[in-house]
């Protein structure tokens, strides 16, 4: 499938000529069945939900799905009918949610960038709101039109607030083909975040978003983007929250677990002494006493993917040189992310307080 604009998940035979597979085709995710003679899909048509995995049992499917009203649930599929077979959050269905709609506009150099839009509970058109740009990692994964609602990823928690919340698969994200997801390499932080930089523009020119309440937050390759906002991007900002994020693209990577993905992958088999001005250039470290945009840093102490010394040179640095409010919250333990509920709500409360503070003061 060299030509193919998406991305396989999973796979099972169903033939010797045919499988069944999971693919997401921007933010579109579906299970479909692949003849590998032909090269067609044949959609399992679904309702309003994203596949987070499945299996097949004789004739019976059985995954597990999210969508805009609710978070993963099991459902089965008998001939042409899907059955939802679990309920795991009852209460749910007295909760009024917000909008969530799929949202695609044309960026500054003509390429479309699409992504999940909630808008405000109580949204009036005419009103002018705050924005919060929830920039997933990798960069190589992608948001699906499914449960956008996390510890890390805010949702419908900033939307009943009267926030925008824009979910960009922006350049360099998968779902789209190899072509779209290769775009960070050799250039970080560059085309790749002018696309944060145009859908700002977009929903400001709707009437949408009040360009002077924007916050960017994001996890690792989208803590680097949150630490990116906050320094060399400063004036689009006013606020960031910055989670386990790359702040020194040499130190990140001599100090991570996965170098060689480095080397391999986004840097083009160049070590970094061999482009050193260039990965400075690149680094949200060299622009922190530049920064203007209040800063909330958070990580693991036992991080193997991206060091604890990332976040704490950028909270040193902003916090010795600028008058910008910077915060740096350290998680005993934790890891790449948080796997302890309590610190989960911990980071969560200080992520909403944080935006309300700067964003809706």
């Amino acid at each position: 499938t060299p030509e193919f604009e998406g991305m396989v998940h999973a796979l099972e035979w169903s033939a010797t000529d045919r499988m069944r597979l999971h693919v997401s085709r921007g933010v579109a995710d579906v299970i479909t069945d692949f003849d590998v003679e032909a090269r067609t899909f044949d959609d399992l048509p679904a309702g309003d939900f994203a596949v987070g995995s499945f299996r097949t049992a004789g004739t019976t499917v059985a995954a597990a799905v999210s969508g805009p009203g609710h978070p993963a649930e099991v459902v089965t599929r008998e001939g042409t009918t899907w059955q939802r077979r679990t309920v795991s959050n009852p209460d749910l269905e007295e909760v009024r949610l917000s909008r969530q709609v799929v949202h695609t506009f044309e960026a500054s150099d003509g390429v479309e960038v699409e992504g999940v839009l909630l808008y405000p509970l109580d949204f009036e058109e005419g009103v002018r709101y705050p924005l919060v740009i929830a920039v997933h990692g990798g960069p190589e994964s992608h948001y699906n039109n499914a449960w956008m609602t996390g510890y890390s990823t805010w949702g419908q928690l900033l939307s009943r607030r009267g926030y925008f919340v824009w979910y960009p698969n922006y350049r360099s994200s998968t779902g789209r083909g190899v072509e779209f997801a290769k775009n960070d390499h050799g250039d970080l932080m560059g085309r790749e975040f002018e696309d944060h930089i145009d859908a700002i523009d977009d929903f400001v020119e709707r009437g949408w978003v009040d360009r002077d309440r924007v916050g960017l937050g994001g996890g690792s390759y989208g803590g680097y983007s949150a630490a990116w906002a906050a320094t060399r991007e400063t004036d689009h900002f006013a606020a960031a929250v910055s989670f386990v994020p790359i702040t020194h693209v040499a130190g990140q990577w001599l100090t991570t677990d996965i170098p060689w993905e480095y080397y391999y992958v986004h840097y083009e088999e160049r070590w970094p002494f061999e482009q050193w001005d260039y990965m400075e250039e690149r680094s949200p470290l060299t622009y922190a006493h530049e920064t203007r945009t209040p800063l909330l840093l958070a990580g693991g102490t036992s991080d193997t993917r991206v060091d604890p010394s990332q976040p704490l040179m950028l909270y040193r640095a902003v916090h010795e040189t600028t008058e910008t409010p910077v915060r740096y919250v350290q998680y005993p333990g934790e890891g790449h992310g948080n796997g302890s509920n309590v610190y989960r709500y911990d980071y969560l409360l200080r992520s909403l307080r944080w935006f309300e503070h700067y964003l809706r003061p």
